[in-house]
């Protein structure tokens, strides 16, 4: 039972939620693939997904409930009576209740989403795992043959205007990278636009009321999705809720008048078709990972590795050895943490961590598996995703996304 003098954090309002700022990436078809439904992606998208992959398939451990804790504490400077409120009452059934009601947990996790922050994405892992499986329950409850719309209506920064109409113009498919939510009333999305209009007086941002139709053949099991009114304040206003890495294709793009504001008409649809391809892939990296171990946060350790994020993949190696103590991974760490100290050339470190390598691999107490002695990243891995990153890069060369408002005024007056 609560104490008499206890109040939790304040409340979010789905106001908040659905004004939240969203991060938007645009996949870029190779001019050589003839249009072909196969798309290359740049490197950062590639690695959200696969780091998003690596993240929601990772096993919890006893430590990872403290471990937010002590983030909420430290770092994020939530109250006692919040803390005290989520150690006391959420469980994995109550992750959607907890998202759409505390600002610590919705606010920090969707920022750490748009920012890879990797530390704090480790940390609300358990979270965000919880939140997908409530997402994929609930889709599964009400299916629906028929077509849907939902809608969300928001202030975005003006070149995010031009990554949209670029994407709309070119036929590419757009990715959201964070929770982001919607309404099946349209003009409940239009009341938010209107109060976000009240709050935002800077000249570059734009009002854009998005509108999303859902086919159920176009639904994917990877970026779950539903109707989490259930856990609302307010439950007339009909809240839809996507996970971070859903693909659209933008299938309408215009301008109205209405209220004395001009406001841009983004019309989407589903899109899904690449996230095979791109299953595929992480499938075959992580067959490559699974020669040496099952454990994914070692596979996002690597993965981390190999794109160069050396500080963040030497951090992880750091923490896994402080909470795992079977060999087979203490082996796998240090040989990581010797590779980055090879990249980075510390030749020190190097030295440092081959004699606790040494040290472990010979620990009479332990029965090891054979490995490599050569590097943790396998080298088939390191030339799939290289040549998967180039391949990304050079599209995104090919590609300007420097569009003026005035082409897309011009192109929507053409349209009337």
């Amino acid at each position: 039972m609560l104490p008499d003098n206890y109040t939790i954090d304040r409340e979010v309002t789905q106001e908040e939620r659905f004004n939240e700022s969203m991060i938007i990436d645009s996949a870029h078809y190779n001019e050589t693939s003839q249009r072909s439904s196969e798309c290359l992606f740049s490197t950062k998208i590639l690695f959200r997904y696969f780091m998003l992959k690596c993240l929601l398939d990772a096993e919890s451990i006893p430590s990872d409930n403290d471990n937010l804790i002590e983030l909420f504490r430290t770092k994020l400077s939530v109250s006692e009576q919040g803390i005290y409120e989520f150690k006391t009452n959420y469980t994995a059934d109550q992750a959607i209740l907890f998202y759409t009601k505390y600002g610590f947990i919705y606010k920090e996790i969707n920022e750490a989403l748009r920012s890879i922050n990797i530390d704090y994405l480790l940390r609300f892992r358990f979270v965000l795992k919880d939140i997908y499986n409530q997402l994929t329950h609930l889709m599964a409850v009400k299916p629906t043959d028929e077509a849907t719309n939902v809608y969300r209506g928001q202030y975005i920064h003006f070149y995010e205007i031009f990554d949209l109409f670029n994407s709309f113009k070119q036929r590419i498919p757009t990715i959201i990278n964070s929770f982001f939510s919607t309404s099946l009333d349209r003009q409940v999305s239009l009341g938010f636009l209107k109060a976000g209009s009240e709050r935002n007086s800077s000249i570059t941002s734009v009002p854009v009321l998005f509108t999303i139709t859902i086919h159920k053949q176009d639904v994917s099991s990877d970026s779950p999705f539903a109707d989490i009114s259930q856990y609302s304040t307010i439950r007339d206003e009909k809240e839809i809720l996507f996970t971070p890495g859903q693909m659209f294709m933008i299938d309408k793009f215009d301008m109205t008048y209405e209220n004395g504001t001009f406001i841009y008409l983004i019309n989407m649809n589903l899109y899904n078709n690449t996230k095979f391809s791109l299953n595929a892939q992480y499938s075959r990296m992580k067959s490559q990972w699974q020669e040496e171990t099952n454990d994914s946060l070692l596979h996002l350790a690597q993965l981390l590795t190999a794109s160069n994020r050396y500080d963040q993949a030497k951090k992880l190696y750091e923490q896994l050895l402080t909470q795992k103590s079977d060999q087979q991974t203490k082996m796998i760490c240090y040989k990581g943490l010797r590779e980055i100290a090879s990249f980075m050339n510390s030749s020190d470190e190097v030295k440092a961590y081959t004699q606790k390598l040494m040290e472990s691999k010979f620990d009479s107490h332990q029965t090891l598996s054979p490995m490599p002695d050569q590097i943790v990243v396998g080298r088939g891995f390191q030339q799939m995703l290289s040549t998967f990153m180039n391949n990304a890069q050079e599209a995104l060369s090919q590609t300007s996304l420097d569009r003026p408002l005035q082409d897309i005024a011009s192109y929507t007056k053409s349209n009337e």
